[in-house]
């Protein structure tokens, strides 16, 4: 992999829970961390969910190898798109040189 193929500025969120200010609490997101990484679609499955026809997106991102802890509750922000993080990442070839994550589009 070349280092050019790095070329998405993607973020890295934590799920946290803020004050609803009526005593309760509403889940929110708050960026862990941002890196450069790739994106790739792998397939998009058609899914009929409610009635409705609605296509979902599984892919893989690929980063520069990090030893700070990525969950699988975490999502992945790039634009205004959202992935949730499908599997724990793979250390590719176990050299600590990248990671890559399974995803899938954000409901």
């Amino acid at each position: 992999m070349l280092i050019g193929d790095l070329n998405r500025r993607l973020e890295f969120q934590a799920p946290t829970k803020a004050a609803d200010g009526m005593g309760g609490f509403i889940e929110t997101f708050v960026t862990m961390f941002t890196t450069w990484g790739s994106l790739w679609p792998l397939s998009g499955d058609e899914a009929l969910a409610a009635m409705q026809m609605g296509g979902v997106m599984t892919g893989k991102v690929r980063i520069r190898y990090r030893s700070a802890i990525i969950r699988v509750s975490w999502r992945i922000k790039y634009g205004n798109q959202y992935y949730d993080i499908a599997a724990p990442p793979v250390n590719l070839g176990g050299n600590n040189e990248y990671l890559e994550i399974k995803i899938k589009e954000a409901a």
